[in-house]
């Protein structure tokens, strides 16, 4: 009698293609488990990256503000220093030789309106005259129209003229000068094609205004007389205002006033 095959009890329960199947879908779990661990890894490795950026921003914003706070401090200090300067300067019998300088310079000043336009302190003191009285426009247009003539690169020359005359020129300019008509129309026809001399008929048109009106009442202003005198420089605490008026303006200023009344 043939003997017969035991059959494993595994087989039994389970057959072979079965077997292979639960094989199978281990591997696939095992693949998985490892990918997955490779993906977090990956993602623990890419926070700590951020984490550490963040922290180098932090430190980088903290220097930044302590540099900041460190500049606004030393600007601070040297406000102080220049105002001290200042103060001690302005007293009188600091500098006797300075002094009589500037005394020789300012009688020179009531010769000639040019010659207190050449110098250099005759020119700040006339300015802030001129402030005093809410004109100082004239003064700064000359200024610069003096700065323009000196350009010599062409392509400046276009740019500076169209900022002189959107300043002082145009209609409603920041800082319009009293010029009139003509001398305004031509400038305006020629501000597409300017050259060096494009502001001497307007230049010389304030010069003359400030010569023959402005000029006169700086010899008898207080701050020409303190110069003669050698008395120390008063504060003056001013309201400046945007422009001045022009010849076109003062007819409607009858009318404003009329409103109040």
């Amino acid at each position: 009698m043939p003997l017969r095959k035991k059959r494993n009890i595994f087989h039994i329960c389970y057959p072979i293609s079965s077997t292979n199947l639960i094989f199978k879908s281990y591997m696939c779990v095992y693949v998985l488990s490892r990918r997955w661990v490779y993906q977090f890894q990956s993602l623990l490795v890419i926070i700590r990256r951020e984490y550490r950026c963040h922290l180098n921003c932090l430190k980088l914003m903290s220097f930044l503000s302590r540099a900041k706070e460190k500049r606004n401090r030393l600007s601070l200090l040297v406000q102080k220093a220049e105002f001290h300067t200042d103060t001690h300067s302005n007293r009188p019998g600091h500098s006797g030789k300075e002094s009589r300088v500037l005394l020789e310079e300012a009688k020179r000043w009531g010769e000639s309106f040019d010659k207190l336009l050449s110098h250099r302190d005759g020119l700040e003191a006339f300015t802030r005259f001129l402030k005093t009285e809410f004109s100082e426009e004239n003064i700064e247009f000359w200024k610069a129209c003096e700065d323009f003539k000196k350009i010599k690169e062409p392509q400046q020359i276009t740019c500076q003229a169209r900022a002189i005359f959107e300043k002082f020129i145009q209609n409603d300019a920041p800082q319009e000068v009293n010029l009139d008509f003509h001398t305004k129309e031509v400038i305006t026809k020629s501000i597409t094609h300017p050259t060096l001399h494009s502001f001497d008929a307007a230049q010389s048109r304030v010069y003359q205004l400030m010569e023959q009106d402005s000029y006169t009442r700086f010899l008898k202003s207080d701050i020409y007389l303190d110069l003669l005198e050698g008395r120390p420089r008063r504060p003056t605490n001013l309201r400046r205002r945007s422009r001045s008026f022009t010849c076109s303006e003062f007819q409607d200023v009858k009318s404003d006033v009329a409103i109040w009344l």
